[in-house]
């Protein structure tokens, strides 16, 4: 969701680092994994399968492409992108994915 990236990227841009680090908790929800069917998830421990699906919602966010994010309201969508890209849609990606980062180590 566009809007949940735009509100890490100002956290991480107008405060330091490690401050904004501090701040935030990241929760993946969760989903089974599509290319496992119902049998194969069953014999997965909750632990085993809560664990990769995390792993894959971090993964998936250290290649964040604002692109390929939206919102609901394609009007609040158009006025979102016009700040990022007044902003700088690599730098933008950048700050997501390196927050990603820093919460998977």
């Amino acid at each position: 969701r566009l809007w949940c990236a735009w509100e890490l990227f100002t956290l991480f841009s107008f405060q330091g680092h490690a401050m904004a680090k501090a701040k935030v908790h990241l929760i993946p929800l969760l989903r089974p994994h599509k290319s496992m069917d119902k049998g194969a998830r069953m014999l997965k421990s909750a632990e085993e399968t809560k664990r990769e699906s995390e792993d894959a919602v971090l993964n998936s966010l250290c290649r964040f492409e604002v692109q390929k994010a939206k919102t609901y309201d394609p009007n609040e969508e158009g006025k979102l992108r016009a700040v990022i890209r007044a902003c700088g849609e690599n730098k933008f990606n950048t700050n997501i994915r390196a927050m990603a980062g820093a919460a998977i180590h």
